[in-house]
């Protein structure tokens, strides 16, 4: 005769014979058409009364029906009929939850280099690891993905996943991810969320402009990436605002020249002591004196009114 139990996580079963006894030898045990008789814990402390205990690796199988089947005989040789029945295996029809989005859902002012992650939890049948899905601004990223998973019971009940970018994101960028995850029977998950990146970062070019005696030119105009600023009563300039690259900088002011005449300067990061000199421009005037009849005068002082030349 048996007896069966069917529980959560195994099942019990008691074969009995008041007479010649169990012969456990004989004892087969079939779940699903598979013989897992190997697998039986068998106590035979009883032999009119076999206790037999079946635990499956990693339980029963979720929103699906378990066939158990049992042949065994007494010690005499009397074989029982083959005894089949089934039992329903447990139900899981939630979904798994999605959270722990990293970056945060509205953040701003992220770093180009972050990572992007989520997590996924189902405390029944399990993830479907397989089965991640991820894009970023429509671009699907999934075979990109690392997870980290943590199993119960047999099955995954948690993971980490992420998406390590191979270049860094773009500045001043919005980025839409989604994300679906599945368990084991098809119950399935999806999310969204944003974030927005770091604007880019700008720099500034510095320096000081002095006259061929070391003196701050105040007002002296000085130029770089389309930008234009004055020095101010001490010489100093100060350029801001400029994108990380390479700018031609330039002075001009009425009347001078300035050493050097521009200066080529990389910036990211700030660029400073972008100096230059300025040298106040000179002319000269010449000419002839002659007299009435044309023959050039010698010794005739000419004057501009502060220099004098003869």
């Amino acid at each position: 005769r048996l007896q069966a139990l069917f529980h959560s996580d195994d099942f019990r079963t008691y074969a009995s014979d008041d007479l010649a006894g169990v012969d456990v030898d004989t004892l087969v045990f079939m779940v699903n058409e598979v013989d897992v008789t190997a697998d039986l814990s068998i106590d035979t402390g009883d032999p009119l009364k076999v206790r037999v205990v079946y635990r499956p690796a990693g339980g029963w199988p979720f929103n699906a029906p378990v066939q158990f089947s049992v042949d065994v005989a007494d010690n005499a040789g009397n074989a029982a009929a083959t005894d089949t029945w089934t039992e329903n295996g447990p139900s899981d029809s939630n979904a798994p939850i999605l959270d722990q989005f990293l970056p945060a859902d509205g953040a701003s002012n992220v770093g180009i280099d972050t990572d992007i992650s989520f997590r996924v939890r189902d405390s029944l049948s399990g993830i479907d690891v397989a089965g991640l899905v991820m894009t970023v601004n429509g671009v699907d990223v999934s075979v990109d993905l690392v997870t980290s998973v943590i199993t119960a019971a047999g099955v995954a009940s948690e993971l980490t996943a992420t998406y390590s970018p191979p270049e860094p994101l773009n500045y001043g960028t919005t980025y839409n991810v989604h994300v679906e995850a599945a368990d084991v029977v098809g119950n399935q998950a999806a999310a969204d969320w944003s974030f927005t990146t770091a604007p880019e970062p700008t720099w500034e070019i510095t320096g000081v402009v002095t006259d061929a005696n070391d003196d701050p030119l105040p007002g002296v105009d000085v130029t770089a990436g389309g930008v234009t600023v004055g020095t101010d009563g001490n010489g100093v300039y100060r350029i801001t605002g400029l994108l990380a690259g390479t700018y031609t900088v330039v002075p001009s002011f009425p009347e001078y020249d300035f050493t050097p005449s521009s200066q080529d300067v990389t910036v990211g990061p700030n660029a400073r002591d972008v100096n230059f000199v300025g040298t106040k421009r000179t002319y000269r005037i010449s000419g002839r004196v002659v007299d009435g009849g044309g023959q050039g005068v010698q010794g005739v002082r000419v004057s501009d009114g502060t220099r004098e030349a003869i």
